[in-house]
C-alpha cells in the first residue's frame, strides 16, 4: 500500500472491533499527530493540513465507523466509542510514546473525551472549532445565530431518512459536490469523496453521534 496521497491506494484497513476502519498514514518522523475529523467529515478534507505536518511529524487520520471504507454496525456511536477505537490504533500502530491530538468540530469533543480519559498519552491537544463540553447548556441560551441552525432533532431526523436510502437516492438530495481544493487531488480520491457524502451508513453514524452528543459533553464536565 502507498502511504502517500498521490498512490492509487491512499488508505490501510485495520481490524478494529472486528471491523474494518480505514486509516491514514503520512510522514514517518516526529511526535506523532493524530487527527480526528468532525462529524460526517472526511479526513481528505485535511490534505493540505496533513501534507504540510508530514514533513516534520508522523501524521494518523482514520474514518470512524460508517465514514469512508470503515465498517458500521449495530454499536453505539460516541466519544467513549471513539476513544476504545483510537487506543486499539495506536497498539496496533505500535505507537507507545505521548502525542499530539488534532481534533475539529465533533472530533474535538472526542479529543476531549480521550485527554481526560489518557493524560499520560496526551503531549497536547489543539481544538479546532471544537463542539463543547457545555453543549447541553449552550442549548438553553438565547443565541440568534446557533438558533437559526437546524436543531438535533431535525438533524437526527435527517439522518436517520437517509440512512434508509441507497446510494443513488442519496446523490439526488445530497447532490455531492468537491471543493476548489478537492479538485486538485488525483481522481480516485476524488471518487472516493463523492462515495463518502452518499454512503448510507454516514448517516446512520451521524444519528447515533448526534443522539449521544450532549450526555458525551455533560459527562467530561
Amino acid at each position: 500500500m502507498s502511504n502517500d496521497w498521490g498512490g492509487s491506494v491512499i488508505s490501510h484497513l485495520l481490524k478494529v472491533n472486528n471491523k474494518k476502519v480505514e486509516i491514514q498514514i503520512l510522514g514517518d518522523q516526529g511526535i506523532p499527530i493524530i487527527i480526528l475529523t468532525g462529524m460526517g467529515c472526511s479526513f481528505y478534507e485535511w490534505y493540505d493540513v496533513a501534507e504540510t505536518l508530514s514533513e516534520s511529524n508522523r501524521v494518523i487520520m482514520f474514518h470512524r465507523p460508517g465514514l469512508g471504507l470503515s465498517e458500521i454496525g449495530s454499536e453505539l456511536r460516541n466519544t467513549k466509542a471513539v476513544v476504545n477505537e483510537l487506543n486499539d490504533i495506536l497498539y496496533q500502530l505500535e505507537i507507545h510514546e505521548p502525542f499530539i491530538l488534532v481534533g475539529h468540530s465533533y472530533g474535538g469533543l472526542c479529543v476531549q473525551h480521550f485527554a481526560k480519559e489518557h493524560p499520560l498519552k496526551v503531549a497536547g491537544v489543539i481544538l479546532v472549532d471544537s463542539t463543547s463540553i457545555d453543549l447541553e447548556e449552550l442549548d438553553t441560551l438565547d443565541l440568534p445565530v446557533l438558533d437559526g441552525e437546524d436543531s438535533d432533532e431535525i438533524w437526527m431526523r435527517k439522518c436517520y431518512s437517509y440512512s434508509l436510502m441507497n446510494k443513488e437516492e442519496l446523490r439526488g438530495i445530497v447532490n455531492p459536490s468537491l471543493t476548489e481544493k478537492l479538485k486538485l487531488l488525483p481522481l480516485d480520491i476524488q471518487e472516493r469523496f463523492i462515495n463518502f457524502q452518499i454512503n448510507p451508513s454516514l448517516y446512520k453514524a451521524m444519528y447515533s453521534e448526534i443522539s449521544n452528543w450532549k450526555k458525551n459533553g455533560k459527562s467530561l464536565l
